[in-house]
């Protein structure tokens, strides 16, 4: 699959393509560069704990297949799954996934899945809430393709970087969940 920039996908779905770079290191849009670039960590570590990466970090350029997955069909309600995420963000080296499905949300999820394949229209959209929040109702809040704008922390084989993202102490933060 080409990448989206040859593809014409940024000049067709101009919007999605630029908001998907927005987030900077660790968008999907920077996943490549972040792995040759940004990772010099990775030559002291040990085989077993990189051996994942290049699974995910050797795309020269980002594809909208990663997500949508049916090539030239691109269905947003299949890139609305959170399945489509754990393609990348499972394993030993970042455990998203596995947090995401034993947790409540994951496990209210899978519970209601059925029901969920059954819901196609925007309304039935805004009653998967109820079902379980997806890994996209949250980053990806509204369609928007840049899924640091909800990500906190990010702390994984020893890089961090805390609030990415986000705006400035004091900000306003319109996605934050306040309890």
């Amino acid at each position: 699959m080409p990448s989206s920039k040859a593809s014409g996908t940024a000049e067709c779905h101009e919007t999605q393509y630029n908001e998907q770079g927005q987030g900077g290191i660790g968008s999907h849009a920077s996943c490549s560069s972040f792995a040759q670039v940004e990772c010099a960590w990775s030559i002291e570590r040990p085989p077993g704990d990189t051996a994942g990466c290049t699974f995910c970090h050797t795309s020269p350029e980002e594809r909208c297949s990663t997500c949508h997955q049916q090539r030239h069909q691109f269905d947003p309600a299949v890139a609305r799954r959170s399945e489509q995420c754990k393609t990348c963000h499972w394993g030993k080296d970042h455990r998203d996934w596995e947090a995401y499905d034993i947790g409540l949300h994951g496990t209210v999820y899978q519970v209601n899945k059925w029901i969920r394949n059954s819901l196609t229209s925007q309304r039935s959209f805004l009653m998967l809430i109820t079902l379980g929040p997806t890994c996209q109702y949250c980053h990806m809040r509204g369609g928007h393709h840049n899924v640091q704008r909800a990500s906190i922390v990010y702390t994984s084989m020893g890089m961090s970087m805390a609030d990415r993202g986000a705006p400035p102490e004091g900000k306003e933060r319109p996605l934050g969940i306040y309890l």
